[in-house]
């Protein structure tokens, strides 16, 4: 908690921050250093059991399905209904935690996601091949928190790659003041409840 409010703290006049917390998996090699990179997939079951358990405590949902386009740091996602939004992300800091009597790690990330025109990214796009991605997407909503559970597809040489992923996001729009140990607080009883 005492790192994560340190963190939250500095970053917190960033604009367009976006503060997350993602499950996964580091390994660790013989000297018990972390072998990057951390592999978010959490496999299907786990994935079941935690829609599973989002879905009985009541919590507000929606469901949406969308196709994302990676160049570099720039990411277009064009939903089901034809909306398109473009974006900028740079990640500014991450924080790596290992548990040894939980089934996941955590990654915490800080970064900005900026607004870009849709009409840049597809200008850029012009010369390169982006990285495609169809996201299928259940988001569960509190007060100041989302969990979005994500099953992400992306080919490969005609292979379909499946991956279930979840993060829990702070809704730093909804949140009127800015207690850094609170959130951070908050958001580790969020991790544990999982």
């Amino acid at each position: 908690v005492e790192v994560l409010s340190q963190q939250i703290n500095s970053w917190a006049s960033a604009p367009y921050l976006e503060i997350e917390a993602r499950l996964g998996y580091f390994t660790l090699e013989d000297d018990g250093s972390l072998n990057q990179p951390f592999d978010s997939d959490i496999g299907q079951e786990w994935f079941r059991k935690i829609y599973t358990a989002l879905e009985s405590a009541g919590f507000s949902r929606e469901n949406t399905v969308s196709t994302d386009y990676f160049l570099g740091s720039m990411r277009m996602s064009v939903s089901s209904d034809g909306s398109r939004y473009a974006i900028r992300k740079k990640t500014m800091e991450h924080s790596n935690f290992t548990y040894e009597n939980s089934p996941f790690d955590i990654r915490f990330s800080f970064s900005q996601e900026e607004p870009i025109n849709v009409k840049e990214f597809i200008k850029v796009s012009k010369n390169q091949n982006p990285t495609i991605r169809k996201k299928t997407r259940t988001t569960f909503q509190t007060n100041h928190w989302k969990y979005d559970l994500t099953r992400v597809e992306s080919e490969n040489n005609g292979v379909v790659e499946a991956r279930h992923e979840v993060e829990i996001e702070a809704k730093l729009d909804s949140i009127e003041y800015h207690d850094y140990v609170y959130m951070a607080d908050s958001l580790m009883l969020k991790i544990r409840q999982l």
